[in-house]
């Protein structure tokens, strides 16, 4: 039997068990439309902060991460605090968006968050943790599942994952998700598989995610076989590679998988330009669509001066324009 399959999360069934990850900075509506439309089976909105929902700091940044894009069919919206008065108080307006699924990080490593006793500081704190899940499955109405997402510890000499799992579940969590890595670690060094397994193995009858270093289609694949969990939150290996959802299932599910062309790559990443100017604008866009724009710009010498056009340009028009250069020679050096 293949490891692709439908995933139950609470009342919910998805069509398939590969997940776009929550991702500060990147997992806005447009990039969560050009996953799911290229396989994804859900899509994480990046972390909102309860804080922030709360006190009404930056209240329209916050609005719009949780803002949906049309006919998304499950908002699953991403939240973070370091204490349980925080979770309560921003509750009525996480619920006004009127979210599918609600999400607690207990992962972040940015110091930033973690100063505030937010993120993957609560597995220091793991009362608080408690205190702040018991909040939330009490606060939202039991038909929309809670997932939970958290690292393997703060240090390799702290990892306390199976407690923290233990206190998700008992909490009500009807997912959990774990970056095998500590805090400590940050993004560097290996993601430790063989907790994933340990995990799965310790809790068989909970849905169990795995995150970390899931690059490719043969690696997900892979960590799917060494470590049986339920589902893959895919991350950085997404990041101007929505292709990866399709080509892991067509892996999964027939032995190979269709790797696009080039010209398929920069029609995406036009899609994803165009898309993402029309839900958030001119400014948001030059600033933001950059960081995806240099990942898709990679493996043909020709996109190496445009990815670098792409990075210079001050306007949403000059990167249209530079795009139909793009498109119009590589159909001639196609010839």
């Amino acid at each position: 039997m293949h490891q692709y399959k439908p995933l139950k999360i609470g009342n919910i069934t998805l069509d398939g068990n590969l997940i776009l990850a929550p991702m500060a900075g990147y997992t806005d509506q447009a990039f969560r439309q050009i996953s799911m439309e290229h396989g994804a089976s859900m899509a994480y909105a990046e972390m909102s902060s309860c804080e922030a929902l709360w006190r009404n700091i930056d209240s329209e940044k916050t609005d719009l991460i949780m803002q949906p894009y049309p006919n998304e069919k499950h908002l699953a919206l991403q939240l973070f605090a370091g204490n349980a008065e925080a979770v309560a108080n921003s509750m009525p307006r996480v619920l006004a968006m009127k979210p599918a699924i609600v999400d607690f990080n207990v992962g972040c490593p940015v110091p930033k968050v973690n100063k505030s006793g937010a993120g993957s500081a609560l597995m220091q704190n793991t009362d608080e943790l408690k205190a702040i899940l018991t909040t939330i499955r009490a606060l939202v109405p039991k038909e929309i599942p809670m997932t939970v997402k958290f690292r393997s510890g703060w240090t390799q000499e702290s990892r306390n994952y199976l407690d923290v799992a233990e206190i998700a579940l008992n909490a009500g969590a009807d997912m959990i998700s774990m970056h095998p890595r500590t805090r400590s670690q940050a993004y560097g060094g290996n993601a430790d598989w063989s907790l994933l397994k340990t995990l799965k193995e310790t809790f068989p009858d909970a849905t169990v995610c795995a995150s970390g270093d899931l690059m490719s289609p043969e690696a997900i694949k892979q960590m799917f076989e060494e470590t049986g969990v339920d589902a893959a939150m895919i991350a950085r290996g997404s990041i101007g590679n929505p292709f990866i959802f399709n080509q892991t299932k067509e892996l999964m599910t027939t032995g190979s998988y269709h790797v696009e062309s080039d010209r398929q790559r920069v029609q995406v990443a036009h899609q994803h330009l165009t898309l993402m100017y029309h839900y958030r604008g001119e400014r948001y866009t030059t600033n933001e669509i950059k960081k995806h724009l240099a990942q898709y710009m990679r493996g043909n010498a020709l996109f190496t001066h445009y990815r670098k056009a792409l990075v210079l340009a001050t306007s949403y028009q000059e990167m249209l324009t530079l795009f139909d250069e793009l498109l119009a020679n590589l159909h001639t050096h196609a010839e």
